[in-house]
């Protein structure tokens, strides 16, 4: 089998130190790249890219091009420190070499051209970074296939569209076809700023009203929105100032209050707080009993229908009705509908509670607590330690490939569910593709997150307000 053989030599010319105006000193590093090819031991001629690790072939850069002389020699000068790849293609053979920086020197031999496809759909677009390459999408087997092109280790394959993804040090083989059959998927995120006032607060609890402002919980910092670029402290009604230390923080999306603002469900240290911050009127008439417990869970309808539980006990309020409570034990979780409660327990049952009539419907889910529940286009989802849950029928079926420890269950404006996995991970399911993330490469203190347009917005602790989508 014939064979490409490429010597690669390189060189660096670092400008000394050298004092500037301000008294103090600069340091330009720029190099040259020399290059020798030969081809079955004899030097040829041929054109050689110098490609920066980085380049996508999307985006555009620079990339550079010279030819080899008789001799098999090229030199590329004034060349920026950096890592690089080498692209040579010579009729039916080629060599690509990535990973070249100042200062090395390389020597390989590369044989025939190779193929690369990718399991993906029309909508996605591929490419591979640090070379001109970007794939063509292939109807009949539903690949995107990169077709007869130098073989070598690619520094990273990414995808865009409705598969996006990556995947680093994709191989070429020698005259062969490579099937990537996934890639790990991409997650884009964005961090919020915070207010000076809020630096180093844990931040517990998010929520998102209709005019996509996101209100949060911070502790004993108190009750805040974002009205962007700012954020605005909102302070509570006198009459609430024994609501010390605030944790959850649930705000009803549609406008339902006419004239009178957002209605807004808090838990605090002392009891859940009902209230409307456009006149802020306190409408907290719940029963004193449950002011000196400690909240375990709440939910709030797009409709305005509230409900919070203790160890003891359900409370729900119905928009422009007071509070009612049933006798209950063992809440985990709550879902609120504009009529049905949904509730999760500790010991894996889901109850439907009728609001209008107190009548209460029973789903035995497993021996598993149901850390989350959720109601979304008319199907129920269930979170256990086990995974995500869907209910058909009478019974709930595990979503394949799932992850563990499902603790809250959201949607966002297009229909995808996201949830918390753990403390740490994010979950989004389509209907048909699971997806796991692990932001900031696992470090991400999640506490709560919540629907926002084509994604979500989540709360993080100490480390602040994050987007992802």
């Amino acid at each position: 089998m014939k064979a490409l053989a490429i010597t690669i030599v390189l060189f660096i010319l670092s400008c000394s130190d050298s004092p500037n105006i301000a008294g103090g000193s600069t340091s330009v590093e720029n190099g040259f790249v020399l290059i020798t090819a030969t081809y079955e031991g004899k030097p040829i001629s041929a054109e050689v890219k110098l490609i920066p690790s980085n380049y996508d072939p999307l985006s555009g850069g620079s990339i550079r091009s010279q030819f080899s002389d008789l001799s098999g020699n090229v030199r590329f000068d004034a060349v920026p420190k950096g890592d690089y790849s080498v692209l040579i293609v010579k009729d039916s053979v080629g060599v690509f070499e990535s990973g070249i920086s100042i200062n090395d020197s390389a020597n390989v031999t590369l044989g025939k051209m190779g193929s690369l496809k990718v399991k993906a759909d029309q909508n996605t677009t591929a490419r591979l970074i640090g070379s001109p390459f970007v794939g063509v999408y292939n109807p009949v087997d539903s690949t995107i296939l990169f077709n007869n092109i130098p073989a070598g280790t690619y520094p990273e394959l990414k995808l865009s569209g409705t598969a996006s993804g990556s995947a680093e040090s994709v191989d070429v083989l020698t005259g062969e076809t490579v099937l990537i059959e996934s890639v790990q998927p991409e997650l884009s995120i964005l961090n919020i700023p915070l207010n000076s006032k809020l630096n180093g607060q844990a931040i517990l609890s998010v929520s998102i009203d209709l005019l996509g402002r996101a209100w949060i919980a911070a502790g004993a910092a108190g009750f805040w929105y974002h009205d962007s670029p700012n954020w605005q402290y909102m302070p509570l009604p006198d009459s609430l100032s024994w609501a010390d230390t605030i944790s959850k923080v649930r705000v009803c999306p549609n406008s339902v209050t006419g004239a009178l603002g957002i209605v807004h469900l808090l838990e605090t240290s002392r009891g859940p707080i009902l209230f409307e911050d456009g006149a802020a009127i306190d409408r907290n008439s719940v029963d004193p009993v449950v002011k000196g417990n400690a909240i375990t869970a709440s939910a709030m309808s797009d409709s305005g229908t509230s409900a919070c539980a203790t160890d003891t006990a359900v409370w729900f309020h119905r928009f422009g009705k007071l509070w009612e409570k049933i006798s209950f034990t063992g809440t985990r979780s709550l879902f609120c509908g504009t009529d049905t409660l949904w509730i999760g327990t500790k010991t894996g049952t889901v109850v439907a509670l009728d609001m209008r009539t107190t009548d209460m419907s029973y789903y035995f889910a497993g021996s598993q607590a149901v850390d989350a529940v959720s109601l979304i286009k008319g199907k129920l989802y269930l979170g256990t330690s086990s995974g995500l849950y869907e209910k058909k029928g009478n019974s709930f079926e595990l979503i394949s490939g799932a992850p563990d420890s499902i603790n809250q269950i959201v949607q966002d404006s297009s229909g995808v569910i996201w949830a918390i996995s753990g403390k740490s991970s994010l979950m989004k399911y389509d209907g048909k593709t699971v997806q796991t993330f692990s932001p900031l490469n696992g470090s991400l203190d999640l506490r709560e997150i919540c629907g926002t347009g084509n994604g979500i917005t989540a709360a993080c602790g100490v480390q602040g307000v994050y987007r992802f989508w």
